[in-house]
């Protein structure tokens, strides 16, 4: 009986675990056609959810930076990815500091 019920409950958890993640793909798969679209606050709007969902993604984090940086805040682009600063060697981190760097050396 316990150990059914504890196959039950990893069985549970994965399943969960594996639908998240394709819910978030397709979000951010729906985010970044919106961004396309140049339905600038629906988007800001989905990349929002998925940082608030996984404040940990530093993905989520470079893309939400991306979409602020389209509607030219650049102050809130950066603070996003101030949040992320301890994540100095990610690529999605260093990409993002890169594109806020150009844009703020141009706007100055």
């Amino acid at each position: 009986m316990k150990k059914t019920l504890k196959f039950s409950l990893i069985l549970a958890a994965t399943i969960l675990f594996f639908t998240s993640s394709e819910v978030n793909a397709q979000s951010l798969k729906e985010a970044h056609r919106l961004l396309e679209n140049e339905s600038y606050t629906n988007a800001l709007l989905m990349y929002n959810a998925l940082v608030k969902e996984e404040p940990t993604n530093m993905k989520f984090g470079y893309f939400l930076s991306h979409a602020y940086l389209h509607v030219g805040e650049l102050d809130s682009a950066k603070k996003v990815m101030e949040k992320y600063a301890n994540n100095g060697s990610d690529p999605y981190y260093m990409l993002g500091t890169a594109a806020i760097a150009f844009r703020d050396k141009i706007w100055r």
